[in-house]
């Protein structure tokens, strides 16, 4: 084969890779966990409005979960699950309709 053909038709990685995280940032969010050993912060990525998903590992023991917007607002969170073999959980929250703009989990 032809590498420099090749070498052509790869796409720019650093212009696909700033398009990548301008189209993911709106649905990642930050998550505040109160656990006994302290307070844990940590990221996660919405799936659908009012549910996130983020890392079971880092929620063991959470009595609070909050989750934030890019804004900074904060949403009461609810863990509704973890799944041990991936170590993922779900938290679910709500948002108000007249603040749904905080948190895009609409998919593009």
């Amino acid at each position: 084969p032809d590498v420099a053909a090749s070498a052509t038709d790869q796409p720019d990685e650093p212009d696909t890779a700033a398009r990548l995280v301008a189209l993911a940032n709106p649905s990642v969010v930050g998550i505040i966990a109160v656990t006994p050993e302290g307070i844990r912060r940590i990221s996660g990525v919405c799936v659908r409005s009012g549910q996130v998903i983020t890392s079971a590992v880092a929620l063991d023991g959470a009595s609070v979960v909050t989750i934030v917007g890019a804004n900074g607002a904060g949403h009461d969170g609810t863990l509704v699950g973890q799944d041990p073999m991936t170590r993922l959980a779900l938290v679910s929250f709500d948002v108000p309709p007249t603040r749904l703009s905080e948190i895009d989990c609409v998919a593009r």
